[in-house]
């Protein structure tokens, strides 16, 4: 399923009628998202909670459950069946969280 669809799995909140925060499909990063024409754009991509609750507040928007999030990205979802995991993250053997890609913010599109 693409992260523009309207039913993607891995939406952690709706701020609006056209702004939400999904996880990545990858599952690496928060992304804000707003509804354009007849699907979803990424435009904000996000590794701390910090810098995300920063974009929505700028956005003049809410985002109560963003606060749950680890202050750092973990993936809160296993499978495309949106099934939460307690924002764990699955390493690979001899792989630390120093390792982890290191994203606070880029700007573009999907």
């Amino acid at each position: 399923m693409k992260e523009s669809s309207e039913d993607y799995p891995f939406i952690l909140e709706r701020l609006s009628e056209t702004v939400r925060v999904i996880e990545c499909a990858d599952h690496h990063q928060w992304i804000v998202q707003r509804f354009v024409g007849n699907r979803w754009r990424s435009e904000a991509f996000f590794r701390t909670r910090k810098a995300l609750i920063g974009e929505v507040q700028r956005r003049g928007l809410e985002g109560d459950g963003l606060l749950e999030l680890p202050e750092n990205f973990k993936p809160a979802y296993e499978d495309g069946q949106g099934v939460v995991v307690q924002f764990s993250r699955v390493t690979k053997q001899n792989e630390t969280a120093e390792s982890w890609p290191r994203l606070e913010r880029l700007s573009g599109g999907v």
